[in-house]
């Protein structure tokens, strides 16, 4: 097998004891000179995987023996189980298949390795960058308002490519950044729609909770409780309503729409312009931070905004 693999002309280098019909379990192996890499290797009778999976009797004989191999999350297993599937391939005429759909040809099965490598590299540089700023905030090099300033500014330009109203605003943009947040407004010309009433009422109740203890509510501040508590109904419908408000507006805008500007206002309240459409903006609001803080993510860094504060997570 390793053989085939230096064929191949990569650099993945498994356990020197290993052999194919006498192993089962973790491989562990080194991808172009990162180790912490591995995957799951099990032999079985190929009608034994029938009986278990008939999606597979199409691809295999009863008598032929099937080598199932199960990774993690990460592109360098990913990449590492394609690489053991040319060579398979090549050197057996291996029939490889994921879960039971069409087999791969040998050059389809490249091209991914190609791709999960350079993925995996991708992710490798980001990484290293992640930890070089988390270097320089720590070290009191840089503020993280002031890289949360840059990120933003890296935003103007970028197109708009996918936005989400379940539950959370979700927007993401060409510059592979993003933005969650749960209390936020459109607004448009002559209209404001706002969805942020639930996580205001929910915000007022917990400042008071959090201010006094519970010897110190008084009949007055009950009162102010059970009347914000008796708005929640009525706010979360608001909610909803404006959010399919929200959605109708989104479904007449131009195919393309870009950041004309994003910029951090008072109260860390988080402005998106918009470049096509005429004085359109989205606020993105906190007022607390165990209900609507802003998740901003550039490259590998993620950054959290409360109403007070701006963290690196």
């Amino acid at each position: 097998m390793q053989n085939v693999i230096d064929t191949l002309g990569y650099d993945l280098k498994l356990d020197s004891e290993f052999e194919i019909r006498n192993f089962e379990g973790f491989l562990p192996c080194v991808l172009n000179g990162y180790p912490d890499i591995g995957f799951e290797f099990y032999c079985e009778n190929a009608e034994t995987v029938i009986k278990d999976d008939p999606s597979f009797k199409d691809l295999m004989n009863a008598k032929d023996t099937c080598i199932s191999l199960t990774w993690g999350g990460s592109f360098k297993d990913y990449a590492a189980v394609l690489i053991i599937c040319c060579a398979l391939a090549k050197s057996a005429d291996a029939v490889i298949s994921y879960e039971g759909e069409a087999p791969e040809t040998l050059d389809n099965l490249l091209d991914a390795v190609d791709d999960a490598i350079h993925r995996a590299e991708k992710v490798e540089e980001e990484n290293s960058k992640k930890q070089q700023v988390l270097a320089n905030v720590k070290a009191g090099h840089e503020s993280v308002e002031k890289i949360l300033q840059e990120k933003l500014s890296a935003l103007a330009g970028a197109e708009i490519t996918h936005v989400n109203l379940f539950g959370n605003l979700m927007l993401r943009f060409s510059n592979e950044q993003h933005l969650i947040a749960k209390a936020y407004k459109l607004i448009i010309p002559g209209q404001t729609i706002d969805v942020a009433s639930y996580a205001k009422i929910r915000s007022k109740q917990i400042d008071i909770l959090t201010q006094y203890s519970e010897a110190e509510i008084n009949v007055e501040l009950e009162a102010e409780l059970e009347q914000l508590n008796n708005q929640l109904d009525q706010a979360m419908e608001d909610d909803e309503s404006n959010n399919e408000k929200i959605k109708s507006e989104i479904e007449s805008w131009p195919e393309k729409v870009t950041v004309k500007q994003a910029s951090l206002l008072e109260n860390n309240v988080l402005k998106i312009v918009l470049s096509e459409l005429d004085k359109t903006y989205f606020e993105l609001h906190t007022f607390d931070s165990m209900l609507s803080d802003i998740t901003l993510g550039f490259e590998r860094l993620q950054f959290k905004i409360t109403p007070d504060d701006v963290k690196l997570i």
